[in-house]
């Protein structure tokens, strides 16, 4: 949400804002236009309408208008399935895919919700000098298997290490943790999370990376997106290595972390070299649950 004017916005009951059942209203006022209130609230029009199945453009003063993203944040049917990854997003009727320039080109599918904050995003960043392209979105249970994998027999070498060569396999199940998810336990299987511009920690580091990374410091929030992975501190002692590139839409992921946090169980992750390691390293608390307080 941006910085609307309270006195307009009101609840749909008495539960705080930090509910993502609660889908926040504004009430329109003589003057107002379905452009004015959607830019005030960082959506488009498009969506305030298929929010408020309007068909038209036309309001009235009095009119009391859904503006909060979680009034489709969640999946219509939340499920273990859902969570695991073990669905295709192509296949899936909330989800689109994102085409350029606001992807690499390749086949990155979003939740429709996610897909339009970001464009939205991308355009008030565009404004500022500041190009944002997503280059990994959803991933299913398949493809993060298939990361891992590679990660775990040394086809894939990252920053010079062939993980291969620890003979330990839970040391090496932990040095692959530091940047990638065991398979069923990743964010990018929601439709919630993305990657920006490119998956390095250097690249955000120095000249134009950084100048992205300081752009979204300081606007993401606007459009729901945090950065779920941030520096370790008092707050985040667990999880993963910060990830400049990887960012969350907040909005969206509530439902699901709350979802995750009653029903999810670390014996469910399965099916892969290294598995069987998951209840002994608290996957569940330290990695899926130790986040940025940003996107709690």
């Amino acid at each position: 949400m941006g910085q609307a004017d309270v006195s307009n916005l009101v609840a749909s009951d008495s539960k705080t804002s930090e509910d993502p059942k609660v889908v926040k209203e504004y009430l329109v006022k003589k003057g107002d236009n379905l452009r004015r209130i959607a830019k005030l609230h960082h959506i488009s029009v498009g969506t305030l309408k298929r929010w408020n199945k309007l068909s038209r453009n036309k309001i009235r003063p009095g009119m009391s208008l859904k503006v909060s993203p979680s009034a489709e944040q969640a999946p219509s049917k939340l499920s273990l399935n859902y969570v695991l990854g073990h669905f295709h997003p192509r296949d899936h009727p909330e989800f689109v895919k994102l085409r350029k320039p606001y992807s690499d080109g390749k086949n990155r599918y979003l939740r429709k919700e996610v897909a339009d904050a970001f464009i939205q995003m991308a355009k008030a960043a565009k404004k500022d000098g500041i190009r944002l392209r997503v280059v990994s979105a959803t991933r299913t249970y398949l493809e993060q298997k298939r990361l891992w994998t590679d990660k775990w027999v040394g086809r894939k070498i990252v920053g010079g290490k062939n993980f291969s060569k620890i003979a330990n396999h839970l040391k090496r199940a932990e040095s692959i943790l530091r940047y990638s998810s065991m398979p069923g336990s990743s964010r990018h299987h929601w439709g919630t999370d993305l990657d920006l511009n490119r998956i390095s920690g250097r690249y955000f580091r120095e000249g134009k990376g950084l100048k992205v990374y300081r752009w979204m410091q300081a606007n993401a929030h606007k459009f729901g997106f945090c950065q779920p992975y941030d520096r370790k501190s008092e707050s985040r002692k667990f999880g993963y290595a910060e990830e400049r590139w990887h960012w969350s839409h907040r909005p969206s992921t509530l439902s699901i972390m709350g979802f995750l946090n009653k029903h999810f169980r670390d014996a469910m992750i399965s099916g892969f070299a290294g598995s069987k390691f998951a209840s002994r390293l608290s996957i569940k608390k330290h990695y899926m649950l130790s986040i940025s307080k940003h996107c709690l």
